[in-house]
Formats: structure tokens, sequence, C-alpha cells
């Protein structure tokens, strides 16, 4: 909710955290399939360099696991 609905800084943290969590295999399907896809590529055109940041890493971590399987 808050990657969708947050504010800036909420959207940040919230990236933060899944591209903390992302780094682990079983979480990349798992933020994959509860659709944080869609609002982390709005934080990629819309958004601060921090949360670009966190946005492409999360992304990167997801699409590792996405293109294995």
């Amino acid at each position: 909710a808050l990657l969708r609905d947050g504010n800036i800084e909420a959207k940040t943290g919230a990236a933060g955290a899944i591209a903390n969590l992302s780094s682990l295999a079983m979480n990349q399907v798992k933020a994959a399939r509860e659709g944080s896809i869609p609002p982390l590529i709005d934080l990629l055109r819309l958004s601060t360099p921090e949360a670009r940041t966190y946005a492409a890493t999360a992304l990167g971590n997801i699409a590792i696991t996405l293109r294995i399987r």
C-alpha cells in the first residue's frame, strides 16, 4: 500500500524494503506476485534519485528470478 499510495518518503522506504527483501530468491517471486512491479516502474519515472535506486535494485532482483523460471 505504501508503495502505491504513500508520499514520496513512504514510497522510498517501501522501495528500499523491497530491494532488501528481494535479495533473497524466495521473496523475489512474492514481490512480483503481490503487484510491486508497476509501482516500482512508476518510481523510476517520477521520483527522487534515492527512490529510483531502490526501485531499480528491486526490479533487478525480481528480474533475476523471473528470468530463471
